[in-house]
């Protein structure tokens, strides 16, 4: 939300549907404007590139397998504008 709220454009996802309600109701309380969607984190399906992509605090700690991992980084991978920060992350991470 704060990022939102500075005038970004924010695109949510969840792959549970009650906890993105939440998020939405909460958006409308605060007045922002944020791009929810239902979706698999691991095959993101996003209609934009960015030069920067956020996850939450402990989101990370759902994705329980190496393959797990792999998948979501290769999938937000798809979505970042210089794919090679993901790379020093994931070699900084593991």
């Amino acid at each position: 939300m704060p990022l939102a709220k500075q005038g970004y454009n924010v695109y949510a996802g969840d792959i549970h549907e009650r906890m993105l309600q939440l998020a939405i109701e909460k958006a409308r309380k605060e007045n922002v404007n944020i791009h929810f969607t239902v979706q698999d984190c691991t095959q993101l399906q996003l209609p934009i590139t960015s030069n920067f992509v956020f996850m939450t605090g402990n989101a990370f700690q759902h994705f329980l397998s190496n393959e797990s991992q792999n998948a979501l980084f290769h999938s937000v991978k798809k979505h970042l504008i210089q794919e090679e920060n993901l790379s020093s992350i994931r070699e900084t991470l593991f």
